[in-house]
């Protein structure tokens, strides 16, 4: 029988914050599971956090409730190798009845930072963790639940790691640095949470931290994604999306009645192309597919550091460490194509070819709708050929609506004509802003849309953009208004 203290203390205790939940419930996510079963239609039913006997399976989310089956089939298969490659997961099967993998996979902070902030920007990941973390989190929208799931898994997965990685850069204030194996080897015996991260996963962190202290331009969190505003984000659910349809006309299929209720990212606006008759990219695809979404492209200079500490430590299969040792643990580029941006975050978006004839019967304005990028036009000045956005983009309500989204550029192409394009990594580090030195391109090689910025960087921006002569073209008194 409980005493009296105990019944006063239990009574008197404050309920759990949102963010406390949260980081309950994130060790829970059954990640392993979901990547040790052998068939994919046995992974999509693996439930995103276990079932509670008295609970009714229908109402839990599965894996497989993410995403199209395709989708979700290639994410999988790009994690399975990933843990393979690493040796976290034993690549045949010892038996056929075998239903489960080998696996020494630790949980969702295994996973690739392409799916930590997929799962963190994906609504119905985020409606099953409201759903698991309880009252604390229920009158929290979407976009809220996302900044929380960032904050828990950064912490889960990274906090004392980031810490580590922060102290060894101190002072450093260019982004020259050389993150040799001599830097990670460094890192990985000062830090338990570093030496247990997947060797891809820790050069990102690296050079994020690195990024946060050189940049002036640069994303909040780890898990950051740019925020286009597309179609079937989070910034186009809720009560307020950017981006409305007039009440009661959600079907409709006229491509001119959406509202536009909020900013669009620069150089786009709020629009509903009919993607199944006309190919059309988001900003988004557009980034992954030219690997553009992030800085923090991987060297390899962690893998053999991060690869022997784990097989010390019990991390990795040890006939896996047998294979690894007789290629001399080399990381060369057949390695490295193995952790390229998967597929299924490119074909999650809104990007299609022509399909029929018919597909125009079947098209609903609210199925595209979002902030979609503008195509450049040519223009001529002092005859000389110029790649511009069109007067359109300023309906998207940015005050700098001249500018490609974020990470883009506007350029001629090889076959002379203007196209929107991924940054270079070159002229990413540099955070190349405003338009070129021979007047032709435009550039916004940094990772923030105006909405998204300080005060401070606003103003920093306007510096880039005044001293490229973008103030000869365009009105840039609005902008400054906003400063």
């Amino acid at each position: 029988m409980r005493s009296k203290t105990d019944i006063e203390a239990v009574l008197g205790a404050a309920a759990p914050s949102c963010s406390e939940a949260v980081a309950d419930q994130l060790p829970k996510v059954q990640w392993t599971k979901f990547l040790k079963k052998w068939f994919d239609g046995s992974a999509r039913k693996v439930t995103i956090f276990p079932e509670a006997e008295e609970a009714d399976e229908s109402k839990h989310a599965k894996f497989g409730d993410i995403g199209d089956a395709t989708s979700i089939d290639a994410g999988r298969k790009y994690e399975r190798k990933r843990m393979e490659t690493i040796g976290r997961q034993a690549k045949e099967k010892e038996s056929e009845g075998e239903e489960e993998a080998e696996s020494l996979v630790r949980g969702v902070c295994d996973a690739s930072m392409w799916s930590l902030k997929y799962l963190s920007h994906s609504p119905v990941f985020l409606e099953e963790l409201q759903q698991q973390s309880g009252p604390a989190c229920s009158a929290l929208s979407l976009v809220d639940m996302s900044a929380e799931s960032r904050r828990g898994l950064v912490s889960m997965c990274f906090g004392t790691c980031l810490a580590t990685l922060s102290e060894r850069l101190a002072g450093q204030s260019s982004c020259d640095f050389d993150f040799s194996t001599e830097f990670y080897e460094d890192v990985i015996d000062a830090d338990d949470q570093c030496a247990a991260l997947p060797w891809d996963s820790l050069e990102w962190a690296a050079k994020y931290t690195l990024a946060a202290k050189c940049l002036t331009f640069h994303q909040p969190s780890l898990l950051s994604l740019v925020n286009d505003k597309a179609p079937r984000t989070l910034a186009m659910l809720g009560d307020n999306p950017v981006c409305q349809l007039p009440e009661g006309r959600n079907t409709t299929r006229s491509q001119s009645e959406y509202i536009q209720a909020g900013q669009c990212p620069e150089g786009s606006k709020c629009k509903c192309p009919n993607t199944n008759l006309l190919s059309r990219e988001t900003a988004k695809s557009m980034r992954f597919n030219h690997e553009g979404q992030s800085l923090h492209a991987k060297a390899g200079s962690a893998a053999r550091a991060s690869i022997i500490k784990q097989y010390s430590t019990s991390y990795v299969i040890a006939s896996t460490m047998a294979v690894l040792s007789a290629e001399g643990l080399a990381v060369g580029a057949a390695l490295l194509a193995v952790l390229e941006a998967p597929t299924f975050l490119v074909t999650g978006s809104v990007v299609l070819t022509i399909k029929n004839t018919l597909a125009l019967a079947t098209f609903h304005c609210e199925q595209t709708l979002g902030c979609w990028p503008q195509k450049p036009e040519q223009h001529m000045n002092l005859a000389r050929e110029h790649c511009r956005l069109p007067a359109k983009a300023e309906e998207g309500g940015s005050p700098v609506w001249f500018m490609p989204p974020p990470m883009m550029r506007l350029k001629r192409s090889k076959v002379f004509w203007c196209e929107m394009d991924v940054c270079d990594m070159e002229d990413m580090w540099a955070q190349q802003i405003g338009i070129g030195e021979d007047g032709r391109d435009v550039f916004n090689c940094q990772p923030l849309s105006w909405e998204g910025m300080s005060v401070a960087q606003r103003r920093e921006f306007l510096v880039r953009l005044r001293a490229s002569g973008a103030a000869e073209e365009y009105d840039l008194e609005p902008a400054e208004a906003q400063v």
